[in-house]
């Protein structure tokens, strides 16, 4: 890429040196404007979903693990009475 400025008489010199320091203000202001920078940024929505499924994933397991520990043993069935349904 080649870029052209307008400059007053006798200032070749100034750019020139200025040109040659890669880390002069040249550089630095080619970089900070014409330079590609890729972010990969993940958006907010996106964290606050997989915060939001890993606190559900928690409630499901401890309410699963409550769950089973309130079954009977080996019976499969709610503790107390039964109640039919049928009429």
């Amino acid at each position: 890429m080649e870029l052209r400025f307008a400059f007053p008489i006798n200032s070749d010199r100034h750019l020139a040196a200025l040109k040659k320091d890669p880390n002069s203000l040249y550089h630095r202001t080619i970089d900070q404007w014409f330079s590609v920078r890729i972010e990969r940024v993940v958006p907010r929505e996106i964290k606050l979903s997989l915060v939001m499924a890993a606190i559900l994933v928690v409630l499901f397991i401890i309410s699963s693990l409550l769950l089973k520990k309130k079954l009977l043993p080996g019976s499969g069935s709610w503790p107390g009475k039964r109640i039919c349904l049928r009429p």
